[in-house]
Order: C-alpha cells, then sequence, then structure tokens
C-alpha cells in the first residue's frame, strides 16, 4: 500500500505524547457514563470502516452534497458514540481500542496520521455493512470482500435463559424502539469475552446475525472454539484483535 510508510503508531510521540492518554481518559468517562458506550464505539469503528475505508466518513452530518453514512439503513438509529468520538474528535482513530480495554478486551497497535475523509456515501453503507437479515453465505461474502475473516463478540437454567431472551427481544420489538438498548450477553454485559458464544451455541443469539454464525455452517466451528473454555477466551481476543488491525488496514487516507 502506498501510504504504509506515511502511517507510525508512535506518529506522535514527539508533537503530542500525551495523545493517546487523552483519547483513553475521555473514552473512560463515556463509558463509566453509559457502560453500553464501549460495544457502541467497537461497532461505530466498524461501520466506518467498511464503507470507503478507514476514514472517519461515518462523522459527516448531511448537507446538501453529502447523502450523510450516518442516514443509511443499518446506521439510522442504530450507531451510537458520535459525541462521545467529538469529545476526543482530534484522535477519533483510536477510540474504539480504549473501548476494548475498558471492557475487558484486547489492545492493538493502530496506526495513526490518518486523514479524514471529506465525502461519504450512503449507498456504499446501504450495500456495503452486512445486514443484520441475511443468511450466512450472504453474511460472509458481504464481510470477506473487505478483506475480513468471520467472528463476533453459564447457563443459568434453560427455562430461565429463554424467558431472560425474550425480555431482551421484547425491547427490541420489530417496529419502533430503535433507540432501546439491550445486552447481547446476559450474564456478563458489560465484558468483552467469549460467553457470547456459549448463548450462541444454545440457540440462544439475541440477533439474526449473531444466532446465524451457528446455524450447521462453516463458522460453527469458529464458535465452538471460542466458546470451549475459559481459556480459549484468550484465543478470541487474539482474533479480534488481528482482525481489528486487518480493518483498519481497509483503504486508510493518507498523506
Amino acid at each position: 500500500m502506498q501510504c504504509e510508510g506515511q502511517l507510525s503508531p508512535t506518529i506522535y510521540d514527539n508533537s503530542c505524547p500525551n495523545a493517546l492518554s487523552t483519547i483513553l481518559t475521555s473514552i473512560r468517562q463515556a463509558v463509566s457514563c453509559d457502560c453500553c458506550m464501549a460495544g457502541s464505539l467497537i461497532r461505530l469503528h466498524f461501520h466506518d470502516c467498511f464503507v470507503q475505508g478507514y476514514d472517519a466518513s461515518i462523522l459527516i452530518n448531511e448537507v446538501p452534497s453529502i447523502e450523510s453514512e450516518q442516514t443509511a439503513l443499518l446506521n439510522l438509529n442504530s450507531v451510537r458514540g458520535y459525541n462521545a468520538i467529538e469529545a476526543a474528535k482530534r484522535e477519533t482513530y483510536n477510540c474504539s481500542k480504549g473501548a476494548s480495554v475498558l471492557v475487558g478486551g484486547p489492545s492493538w497497535e493502530v496506526k495513526l496520521e490518518r486523514r479524514d475523509s471529506t465525502t461519504a456515501s450512503r449507498t456504499r453503507a446501504n450495500t456495503d455493512l452486512p445486514a443484520f437479515f441475511k443468511t450466512l453465505i450472504l453474511f460472509l461474502e458481504n464481510s470477506m470482500k473487505r478483506v475480513l475473516t468471520c467472528g463476533t463478540q453459564y447457563t443459568i437454567t434453560k427455562l430461565a435463559m429463554m424467558l431472560a431472551l425474550q425480555a431482551q427481544r421484547r425491547r427490541c420489538p420489530r417496529n419502533d424502539g430503535d433507540t432501546n438498548l439491550a445486552s447481547l450477553d446476559l450474564v456478563t454485559p458489560n465484558l468483552f469475552e467469549n460467553n457470547y458464544f456459549r448463548n450462541v451455541m444454545q440457540r440462544k443469539g439475541l440477533l439474526h446475525s449473531d444466532q446465524v454464525l451457528y446455524s450447521g455452517g462453516s463458522t460453527d466451528i469458529i464458535v465452538s472454539e471460542y466458546s470451549n473454555s475459559i481459556n480459549d477466551n484468550i484465543l478470541f481476543l487474539s482474533d479480534v484483535a488481528a482482525a481489528m488491525i486487518k480493518i483498519g488496514e481497509i483503504e486508510p487516507l493518507a498523506g
């Protein structure tokens, strides 16, 4: 990639040595006020990278000359965290990593000095983001074309879990309720770890895009490996960090 030499994780070490600590402090404050914000920031990062690459185009508001990605089908009344990004705007590209660390997730090295996009594409957002209602094959096709491998984020009693799952689903009805929040994992809702996959293996994935990962297809073995034991949480976190680095290498702007 031509711009590779222009990006570096240490680019601000001399010019702004407090940049990363300032970002982490800002994100910590946002997560302390709203525990769901950590997941929202990681998701915002993903939704930015899949459309036009890693360029902050999702932050561009609607103007007469630009149809904002914020109003795309999978972003409208769904993606959150814009205010938290604004609070650390000068160093926005490191925010998703900080959010992961604050909820027990992995850390990874981020190449800095990326240039923000001056354009956005609602059309590309509507076509490039993997839709929550797709089959596994279409979901993987949509993800793989962005050069990624698939992966997502004990039980009490079956009856209790099913009742809890039904209650969670009622918080997210088909009509209305777009601003409602629901935990993907009822056991450890505020931690970034592999309990999520145990739920999926028990057919208790809250979202269709969760449960389709364990539906007799090629990703069943991945879900099984990630959910197998506490020790496999290391494998999951390692793979997440590797995937996030790949996401960050999608068409970055530099120079």
